[in-house]
């Protein structure tokens, strides 16, 4: 993994050095997954959970959380849940290492004091070309695998056969099926997902799927060039659009 982790985090210098990259990458992985539902990409709270349980997600961003969620009680937070709130107790599913982690991981990610929620989410190694990754323009400037070209209209029809009922039609990821769907689908319009997503990421993603997410491998149905297309409809529609600037 080439990426800077402390970079992006700024304050998290001495998480960057304690921990390993294998380290780091699993504690993103387990916050994508098992968080992010939830708190959102970035730390603010996903709108289907403000908006749909009783008690909205924690936002991490703002001075309030900074004034009242220490550490101690954050990990007491994910080891046994809050009562009274939808947020469950993680204590059987990760270790007190883990729990740690992941509560490092928010603190540094979006509570630190400069943190306004909008920090660059951290990469996985495939997503990134090494010494590219701090140059958003040339991260966004990467093009699929293979020399392969996308055809946004192709991929626009493609789009809303295969993918409008999770992804909903404005790739908010609150299409029809989307009630039924945990963690929820992705939702393109997200601006820490805006960030993260370039063609090869959304390549990738479209062709293998996405572990522990109800995102299957459509390398068993489209081909390459349909997967281009595809991920080329989303990234100009959703990812980089012109249409709010």
């Amino acid at each position: 993994m080439s990426i800077n982790f402390a970079f992006l985090l700024g304050t998290a210098v001495s998480i960057a050095n304690e921990k390993t990259t294998e380290q780091i990458d699993a504690t993103i992985k387990i916050y994508q997954e098992s968080c992010s539902v939830c708190h959102g990409d970035d730390g603010k709270g996903a709108v289907w959970g403000q908006q749909s349980l009783s008690t909205p997600p924690r936002d991490f961003t703002t001075d309030v959380a900074r004034q009242e969620l220490d550490r101690e009680r954050m990990i007491a937070s994910v080891t046994y849940g809050r009562p009274g709130t939808p947020m469950p107790g993680f204590g059987s599913q990760l270790n007190a290492t883990q729990v740690a982690a992941i509560v490092d991981y928010v603190r540094a990610r979006f509570m630190a004091p400069h943190v306004s929620g909008h920090a660059p989410l951290p990469q996985s190694h495939s997503a990134v070309t090494p010494g590219t990754e701090h140059r958003p323009d040339e991260y966004h400037a990467q093009s699929f695998p293979n020399d392969l070209q996308g055809k946004f209209e192709n991929g626009r029809s493609i789009y809303f056969t295969n993918c409008i009922e999770c992804h909903g039609g404005l790739g908010d990821g609150d299409g029809p099926r989307a009630y039924f769907i945990f963690p929820k689908p992705r939702n393109f319009l997200d601006s820490a997902t805006r960030q993260i997503m370039n063609r090869p990421r959304l390549f990738a993603g479209v062709r293998d799927g996405v572990v522990g997410k109800e995102m299957p491998a459509w390398r068993f149905v489209l081909s390459d060039q349909e997967i281009a297309d595809v991920a080329e409809f989303v990234y100009q529609e959703f990812i980089r659009t012109t249409k709010d600037e």
